[in-house]
């Protein structure tokens, strides 16, 4: 009986910590991914006006390791944001959370410069999250 008592009010405290958990953070969702090039490349992922709105972005590199220069967020409204990320990514890594300013938006589009930068290992992939 003393068993069944402290699971059950285990299970109580859990709960809520994980309901909120889940509600904070949420589901990623991929917008899209790109191929990129050994050259200085620029590309950009365009976000379905169906999705979103969104409060934070990240990525993840495949494939082969990136060296990305500059990420430019566009958003619904015609406004922009450049969050400060950018050095090299192995393959198998990501970026940390990005935050967007101000309250959820409607993204248009992710512009990304950024190159391959081992030709032996082949050309990286960029997959771009949002939640």
């Amino acid at each position: 009986m003393k068993r069944l008592f402290v699971c059950a009010v285990l299970i109580a405290l859990l709960n809520p910590a994980l309901a909120g958990a889940a509600q904070k953070g949420g589901h990623w969702q991929l917008l899209g991914e790109q191929e990129v090039d050994f050259k200085n490349d620029h590309d950009r992922i365009d976000v379905k006006r169906t999705v979103g709105p969104f409060r934070e972005l990240r990525i993840e590199v495949r494939n082969a390791p990136i060296e990305l220069s500059e990420m430019i967020v566009k958003f619904a409204d015609g406004k922009t944001f450049k969050p400060k990320i950018q050095g090299r990514f192995r393959e198998g890594s990501g970026s940390q959370v990005i935050d967007l300013p101000g309250k959820e938006k409607s993204i248009d589009g992710v512009e990304f410069v950024y190159h391959s930068t081992s030709r032996s290992l082949g050309k990286g992939r960029v997959l771009l999250y949002a939640r």
